[in-house]
């Protein structure tokens, strides 16, 4: 099965958003403004001087570098700040271009390629400067430069989990063995997430606002919560309702609104198609408008009817990486206050980088699933042409195991009562009262990491909207795994007594998680009820998969 970072890659949606336009505009300032061809000369100077020690090792250029040339190399460019405006990294791209011609002409291979590599670190879309490069640089040097971007890729795999989650969150992630299996007995082990510090009962360990959150189907279009952060509105008629929404949509604020328009709204469902780098002014003729709306409305009815909002979700994903990577472009400031990279590491993650890493529940398509697709890639390729084939059959089901393992259900207090069901429309989540009492449902980056037990060391709760506090239920020592449940763990009415009540608790968890539970709990209930293990004998066993990132980071740090 192909990972996610072979499938949801930024790159792809660049490409859609037209940027290769860039490097046509640097290559006419460099031209044209006579200011900044004098800066290029200044900053070229700098730049001889930093790669002085390197050029000494190299001088005579006439094989590929050492191991310990590049690594010295990597670590030299990343010390270095990368500029942030859109103006900044124009004059840095074209000034490392033009360094490394010079430094090509001069056989100087190791300095020249570094010049190259560091115009790629600013470039938009790095494939784009790759291909151009194979063309035109001599194939030793053009060798160098990939082995440079090779292992840079690979570097940030390695380290993203010393800088993520950011430390101010006070928690890590680490591997925990949960047995062997076969008769090799070969270790199994899984992610976890531990405490950093120590927490007494009833406090706070973090609070995270989500990637994405949307209110249940039912939900949808009512005027009581608000559809960004589900906060309940509370006074009639206070509540933001744009017109032509075609979901009826209700704000709280127009902070909110205008948070949904900037990430997801405006793209896929406002009412006209949107202005992209692409194609700045849109083709709006009535027919188009019109069948932008017949598939707006036909999406809502899927998802209204259909009652699972798991579609909406990855739409609301996908927009947010496109405006994610139209920001980027343009150097604007990304103000989604998710949980990010310490910024000691000088190092960027896109929103795959991070969501790559997290468990998912591998999910077969059905007829459901196939109309699902059908409409959500009918409806990309009406926000801008081309962007449905980002969203294929596999990429779409990968997505939606992420959500299905991962998401939260967003529950008030005890939660609410007036919620239908429907078995075919059921979408479990991580609920400790059940998903049948939530509102919504909410996507983490961080809280993602935390494991199920049915004694568990701390509690999920919801304050209003959809920022998830992660609340300590006994004292928490640093090094102590977090856990929550991902069921209601209480005896319910239909259970006849604690073995029914065991069983149906870890049917739902085998059901929704793929693994029979095997925490302390369900472990003294085993011994206390005198269980022979037999109603465990159908249920799948936990085998998480790593992300090949993370396993070489702990074999670096084991």
């Amino acid at each position: 099965m192909p990972t996610t970072s072979q499938i949801i890659t930024i790159g792809t949606v660049a490409v859609v958003l037209g940027i290769a336009g860039y490097a046509v505009y640097f290559d006419y300032v460099r031209r044209n403004d006579p200011q900044f061809r004098k800066k290029l000369r200044k900053e070229k100077k700098r730049i001889d001087r930093s790669n002085s020690s390197i050029k000494a090792a190299t001088a005579s250029a006439k094989g590929l570098p050492t191991d310990a040339e590049l690594d010295a190399a990597l670590q030299l460019v990343r010390s270095e700040d990368l500029p942030s405006t859109a103006e900044e990294k124009e004059q840095y791209f074209m000034q490392n271009l033009a360094i490394g011609e010079q430094l090509s002409t001069q056989g100087l291979a190791l300095p020249a390629a570094l010049a190259f590599f560091r115009a790629m670190r600013v470039y938009p879309e790095p494939m784009q400067l790759v291909l151009i490069l194979e063309k035109t640089l001599p194939e030793d040097m053009f060798r160098i430069v990939m082995d440079l971007m090779s292992r840079d890729i690979k570097h940030k795999g390695d380290v993203y989990y010393d800088f993520f989650p950011p430390k101010a969150m006070n928690v890590k992630v680490k591997l925990a063995p949960v047995g062997s299996k076969g008769g090799d007995h070969i270790p199994l082990q899984r992610t976890i997430l531990v405490a950093t510090k120590d927490f007494r009962a009833g406090e706070t360990i973090f609070t995270e606002k989500p990637i994405v959150a949307c209110l249940d189907a039912d939900l949808i279009g009512s005027s009581e919560y608000c559809a960004y952060c589900l906060r309940v509105i509370t006074s009639k008629g206070s509540s933001i309702k744009p017109p032509l929404d075609p979901f009826q949509s209700n704000y709280c604020s127009t902070s909110c609104q205008r948070s949904a328009e900037e990430q997801y709204q405006d793209l896929l469902f406002g009412a006209v198609p949107p202005a992209t780098p692409a194609n700045p002014f849109p083709n709006r003729t009535k027919a188009i408008v019109e069948e932008r709306r017949a598939a707006q409305e036909s999406f809502v009815n899927l998802i209204k009817h259909g009652g699972k909002t798991s579609p909406l979700l990855i739409l609301r994903f996908i927009g947010q990486l496109v405006a994610d990577e139209h920001r980027r472009l343009l150097s604007s400031e990304l103000k989604n206050d998710l949980p990010d990279v310490d910024p000691e590491s000088k190092l960027t993650y896109s929103a795959h980088d991070h969501v790559e890493r997290l468990r998912s529940i591998e999910t077969q398509a059905g007829i459901q699933e196939d109309e699902e697709i059908s409409q959500c890639r009918n409806l990309l390729k009406l926000a801008v042409d081309g962007l449905e084939a980002f969203l294929d059959d596999t990429k779409y089901m990968l997505l939606k195991g992420k959500l299905a393992y991962n998401c939260y259900g967003v529950t008030y207090g005890p939660g609410r009562t007036d919620k239908p069901y429907s078995e075919g429309a059921f979408e479990r989540t991580r609920a400790s009262h059940g998903p049948i009492h939530q509102i919504g449902s909410a996507f983490f980056r961080v809280a993602s990491y935390i494991n199920h037990s049915c004694l568990p060391s701390a509690r999920a709760e919801f304050e209003g909207t959809s920022e998830i506090h992660i609340v300590a239920i006994n004292d928490i020592k640093a090094g102590d795994e977090i856990t929550v449940s991902y069921v209601d763990t209480k005896r319910r009415s239909k259970d006849k007594n604690a073995t029914d009540a065991r069983k149906h608790r870890r049917q739902e968890l085998a059901r929704g998680w793929g693994f029979a539970c095997d925490c302390v709990k369900c472990a003294e209930e085993t011994a206390i009820l005198q269980l022979d293990g037999e109603e465990d004998s159908s249920m799948p066993v936990q085998e998480t998969k790593l992300d090949p990132a993370f396993e070489r980071y702990l074999a670096k740090n084991t």
